[in-house]
């Protein structure tokens, strides 16, 4: 069974599918659609409920370089849904390869708010922008 996370990205819609449990969970196998090519997920939206609360739109948040996870962290904490797409990685030190989580989109996390209230995220200085506000974007 999969689950579906719809996230907006300035004037597009995205579809995030997990096939295997939650997408953030290490190792696991998701996919990354656009709305418009729903006939591929149709099988996997039919499977997963639609959630009975009215929810936010989901934005990208442009940060910090190498502060993904702080953010990610931080956005749950405050009580927001924050999703941070993660991958495995090789990286070679002096002595040895070690396999590390590396962020799937450098220096953006994904967030669910309300875009009318949006000044508590927008004052964490690791947080450059919120992408897709058209021009209501706040920068700092």
């Amino acid at each position: 069974m999969g689950r579906v996370t719809k996230f907006v990205m300035g004037e597009r819609v995205f579809l995030t599918v997990c096939t295997h449990g939650f997408p953030e969970t290490l190792g696991l196998s998701w996919r990354l659609a656009w709305l418009g090519d729903i006939s591929v997920l149709r099988s996997d939206l039919e499977r997963v409920k639609e959630p009975r609360k009215m929810s936010y739109p989901w934005f990208a948040l442009q940060v910090r370089s190498r502060y993904e996870n702080i953010v990610t962290a931080h956005l749950t904490g405050m009580g927001y849904e924050s999703f941070l797409p993660l991958y495995m990685c090789r990286r070679r030190w002096s002595d040895r390869f070690k396999e590390i989580e590396c962020p799937l989109f450098p220096g953006y996390v994904f967030c669910r708010l309300n875009p009318l209230n949006r000044r508590p995220i927008s004052y964490d200085p690791r947080v450059s922008l919120i992408v897709g506000m058209g021009k209501d974007s706040y920068t700092h």
